[in-house]
């Protein structure tokens, strides 16, 4: 890992190395799950009321989430892409690999606690609730039995479905390689589930929107030098604007305003303003090391917040739902040193044909 003092110019180098962790995505991770936990305590207590007024940001369309969407689409893009240049191919084989070993066993990890909770009388949580959100279906409202503690899983059912289609995608209009029929179906059908039924509480632009950022973010790794050179010169104000589209307008807007057709704003403004944190002033703050680690066991705390938000401890003084935010980040920590990075490790060894048992790969995860 780098230095703090080189931070800033590892940053610029990555678009030379498009195999390399870009830093200041990490604390972009980072300030998104700081934004779900936000609109979490902030918009579901009876008090204090004072609360209530940071909580407009809620209706805006989970803008910590939508940050998430262009990440990965950017992230898996840089990869997938960079694979092809290396290789001149691309393994679906090797992507569903590393993300089975990237993405699942956290979830039942967690869903295994909220259920032993649940049995113990805790909360409200039973195998019901469990399945569609192990089943990554949450975000369809057929299957939206998933109460509070499975319910934010419904960016996570986006994901896999984004992720099973995009391979798919990729080797046929990159590599014209005809995809397995069945495959396609399932993957076509797979995605388009929450655009046939949608969530009753969601918005009728989250279909689009989500997809129209997972879109961008690999129009944005396939095209990264142009877009550099057109945005690098002006990244710093570029940012400031962004940021302000994104963060800080919808905290004066009426709703009605930001349930129509403002979220549409969001699909250039959540790229611009990622992408020149790393090309501008904005890079110092987004790659502080503690920041960073955050964004690294982001996806953990993002399971764990909403145990953490839940009526366990949401109907306790605030104080007590803070102290839990702040357990389940050490928690995370924890968990993502004995048991996320080994299986990531292990998920890359066995995608790239390695044995089990050889050396830990060096890359960051």
């Amino acid at each position: 890992m780098t230095t703090e003092a080189a931070m800033s110019s590892t940053v610029r180098a990555t678009a030379a190395e498009p195999r390399g962790r870009l830093a200041y995505l990490d604390g972009w991770r980072a300030v998104a799950v700081a934004v779900v936990i936000t609109s979490h305590v902030t918009g579901f207590r009876h008090e204090p009321l004072l609360l209530k007024q940071v909580a407009r940001w809620l209706p805006v369309g989970e803008i910590g989430v939508l940050i998430f969407f262009f990440i990965s689409g950017y992230v898996i893009s840089r990869s997938a892409l960079a694979e092809i240049e290396a290789k001149g191919s691309f393994s679906q084989r090797a992507f569903y690999i590393r993300r089975a070993f990237r993405i699942i066993p956290p979830l039942v990890l967690y869903l295994a606690t909220c259920l032993l909770l649940g049995a113990f009388g805790l909360v409200d949580f039973h195998i019901g609730n469990a399945a569609p959100a192990f089943l990554y279906v949450c975000n369809v409202e057929l299957f939206n039995n998933c109460v509070w503690l499975g319910g934010h899983t419904w960016s996570l059912a986006y994901e896999e479905q984004f992720y099973m289609l995009f391979p798919i995608l990729l080797g046929f209009f990159l590599l014209g390689r005809m995809p397995f029929i069945p495959h396609l179906v399932f993957a076509v059908v797979f995605a388009a589930l929450p655009l046939f039924f949608p969530l009753s509480y969601a918005s009728r632009l989250d279909f689009p929107l989500i997809y129209c950022l997972f879109g961008m973010g690999f129009l944005a790794a396939r095209h990264q030098a142009a877009v550099e050179r057109l945005l690098r010169p002006v990244a710093g104000w570029l940012f400031v604007v962004a940021a302000a589209v994104v963060l800080a307008a919808p905290g004066f807007m009426p709703w009605p305003v930001l349930y129509n057709n403002y979220p549409l704003l969001f699909v250039p403004a959540i790229p611009v303003m990622v992408l020149c944190a790393g090309w501008s002033f904005a890079s110092s703050f987004f790659t502080l090391g503690w920041l960073r680690y955050l964004g690294r066991i982001s996806y953990g705390i993002y399971l764990w917040q909403e145990l953490a938000t839940s009526d366990l401890f949401r109907t306790r003084p605030l104080a007590v739902e803070l102290a839990a935010v702040a357990g389940i980040v050490v928690l995370c920590a924890v968990l993502f040193e004995v048991m996320e990075t080994p299986l990531i490790r292990l998920g890359r060894r066995l995608a790239e044909g390695e044995p089990a048992g050889a050396p830990a790969s060096a890359r960051g995860t």
